[in-house]
């Protein structure tokens, strides 16, 4: 989360992505907006799927009306 609070606090809107606790990413994602006086969107799509990630971004560029810097910091097991 620490690229996400750089960027808005830089004055940029963003969209935070995660899973787990969703009352917990939901008072971070209030936080950040407020602290920063940023939209901050928050999106748990699955994103193994191709459809769920072209409607993260369709959702993501329709609310905040671009999208300028993608930072993808996903990580997994199993390879």
């Amino acid at each position: 989360m620490a690229v996400i609070k750089a960027l808005a606090g830089a004055g940029a809107d963003v969209v935070m992505h995660g899973l787990g606790d969703k009352a917990a990413l939901q008072r971070l994602q209030d936080q950040i907006a407020s602290d920063n006086q940023v939209k901050v969107l928050y999106s748990d799509a699955d994103l193994r799927k191709p459809a769920a990630i072209r409607e993260a971004v369709k959702r993501a560029a329709g609310e905040l009306g671009r999208l300028d810097i993608l930072h993808n910091n996903a990580g997994g097991g199993g390879l």
